[in-house]
C-alpha cells in the first residue's frame, strides 16, 4: 500500500519529502480534480481575467493611408477631366448655326425666274471639268458657287457641339458627315425649286469646303483651347474633412466582473543615504 501511494505521487504530483503524502500540486499547475479534468487553472478561465479595454487606433496613421478592409490597394483617383468650351459659347455657336443655315437655305433654295434650264447634272465632277474648261475668273467663279455656300460649316458645327477632348478624326469625320447629309438635302430640295436643277457636284464641292475649312480652323484652335484650359489653374472641389481619430469607447466590462486592485505606485529610489537608526 506504501509503494502505492508513492508510485500514485510520483505520476500524478509532488511530495513535500515524506513518502506517500501529497502536496496537492500537479506537475501542470493544478490542484483540484475539476482543474485536472478541464486543465485550467483557477482564476485562468474567462470570467477570471482581469478585463482589458481594446486598444485604441494608432494616431500617428491618419485613415487615409490605412488599407482597406479587403485588403486590396487603393487605387489613385482619376485626373480630373478637361473643362469643355463654356455654355455661353456653345450657345452663340448655336445661334450662328441657326442663322447660317436659315440664310443659306434661303439663297440656294429661292424661286429664280428663268425662261431656259439645263438639264440635271448626275455625272461627278462634270461641271468642274467644264469649268477647268473655261478657265479664268468665270471658271473660278463656278467653283466657288459650289465650295464656299457651306463652308462655314466645318467650323459652326464643331463649336456647337463644344467638345475640346476629341481627335480631330471623329470630330473631322462628324463634320463631313453631317454636312454632307445636309448638302444632299438641300439639293434634293433644290431641284423640286422653280428654275433650279439638281446638279450632284454641289453636294461634292460643298462637303470639299467643309472639309478644307475644318482642317484648316479646328484643329489647331483645338490644341490652343487645350494648352490654355491646362495651364491655368483648375477650381477643385473641397477636400471632404478628415475623419475623427478620437480614441473610442471602451467595451463595457463583463456581467459578474471584479475589477483587479491596483498596487500603489512605487516610491522612487533615492541615492541619499538612510538616516541612521537611533540605538
Amino acid at each position: 500500500m506504501k509503494g502505492l501511494t508513492e508510485s500514485r505521487g510520483q505520476g500524478s504530483g509532488t511530495t513535500d519529502g515524506r513518502p506517500g503524502v501529497l502536496t496537492g500540486v500537479q506537475r501542470d499547475g493544478t490542484t483540484t480534480r475539476h482543474e485536472r479534468g478541464t486543465g485550467v487553472q483557477a482564476g485562468g478561465g474567462p470570467t477570471d481575467r482581469v478585463y482589458a479595454p481594446p486598444p485604441a487606433p494608432d494616431s500617428s496613421q491618419s485613415a487615409l493611408s490605412r488599407p482597406p478592409e479587403d485588403g486590396r490597394p487603393e487605387e489613385p483617383p482619376p485626373p480630373e477631366p478637361l473643362p469643355e468650351v463654356s455654355l455661353p459659347v456653345r450657345r452663340l455657336g448655336l445661334s450662328l448655326l441657326t442663322a447660317y443655315l436659315v440664310i443659306a437655305g434661303w439663297f440656294i433654295l429661292r424661286p429664280l425666274a428663268v425662261g431656259w434650264t439645263a438639264p440635271a447634272n448626275l455625272t461627278p465632277f462634270a461641271s468642274v471639268d467644264q469649268a477647268m474648261a473655261i478657265g479664268g475668273l468665270a471658271g473660278a467663279r463656278q467653283l466657288a458657287a459650289g465650295l464656299l455656300p457651306l463652308a462655314p460649316l466645318g467650323i459652326l458645327l464643331p463649336l456647337a457641339g463644344g467638345r475640346l477632348r476629341i481627335g480631330w478624326l471623329p470630330s473631322f469625320l462628324h463634320t463631313v458627315g453631317g454636312s454632307a447629309l445636309l448638302a444632299t438635302a438641300l439639293e434634293i430640295l433644290k431641284g423640286w425649286t422653280p428654275g433650279h436643277v439638281l446638279d450632284v457636284d454641289n453636294i461634292l464641292l460643298g462637303t470639299l469646303g467643309v472639309a478644307a475649312t475644318h482642317l484648316t480652323f479646328v484643329p489647331a484652335g483645338r490644341t490652343r483651347l487645350r494648352t490654355r484650359a491646362t495651364a491655368a489653374p483648375v477650381p477643385r472641389a473641397p477636400a471632404p474633412p478628415a475623419p475623427s481619430l478620437a480614441e473610442p469607447d471602451p467595451a463595457p466590462a463583463p456581467a459578474g466582473h471584479v475589477p483587479a486592485p491596483v498596487a500603489p505606485a512605487a516610491k522612487p529610489y533615492s541615492l541619499a543615504a538612510a538616516p541612521a537608526e537611533p540605538r
